[in-house]
């Protein structure tokens, strides 16, 4: 009897998981806040976060993990005045089919009882990303390495935008 990983992943996201939201940068389209004369965006602006490139925000159910974790992962270890110091970090597991990316920023926001989300309680960027394969390299479920550096994304609101069944999330400053 085998063991179907992606089956025990989603019961554990199931049972134990909680929502956040993702946001991911496309590449595709540029920002409103984009200056084609000077090819810059505002490094402010609340919608790319001055990346310049339309960002993605997509709701999806985690388990957080905190604890130690291997020194070699990337962005561990920091070199500061005083020598080397160990980050504090958190690791997330997504389900198979989610695909976080290095450099997607993860934030952990409150809801209300609408599941709607009220504010940001913390933001993060993504640092490393292993995907978790079993037979015949099926991906069965992703870890993702954040580490815990103060980073300013704080919102008045976060709108909600349904299209059909595709929900977009959009920070508003």
């Amino acid at each position: 009897m085998s063991i179907d990983l992606r089956e025990e992943m989603s019961e554990i996201l199931k049972e134990s998981g909680h929502p956040v939201l993702l946001q991911r940068d496309s590449r595709k389209m540029h920002c409103r806040c984009w200056n084609p004369d000077t090819n810059e965006a505002k490094p402010r602006c609340p919608y790319c976060n001055g990346s310049g490139w339309v960002n993605r925000m997509e709701r999806h159910v985690v388990r957080r993990d905190r604890g130690t974790m291997p020194i070699s992962w990337s962005n561990r270890d920091k070199d500061t005045e005083i020598g080397k110091q160990l980050q504090d970090a958190d690791v997330y597991y997504f389900s198979y089919n989610s695909f976080p990316k290095v450099g997607d920023i993860l934030y952990e926001v409150g809801w209300n009882e609408r599941g709607r989300p009220t504010h940001v309680i913390k933001a993060s960027k993504i640092s490393y990303v292993f995907e978790h394969r079993a037979d015949n390299g099926r991906i069965e479920y992703f870890q993702a390495s954040c580490s815990n550096e103060v980073m300013d994304k704080s919102f008045k609101t976060i709108q909600v935008r349904k299209l059909g069944n595709i929900k977009n999330y959009e920070p508003i400053k």
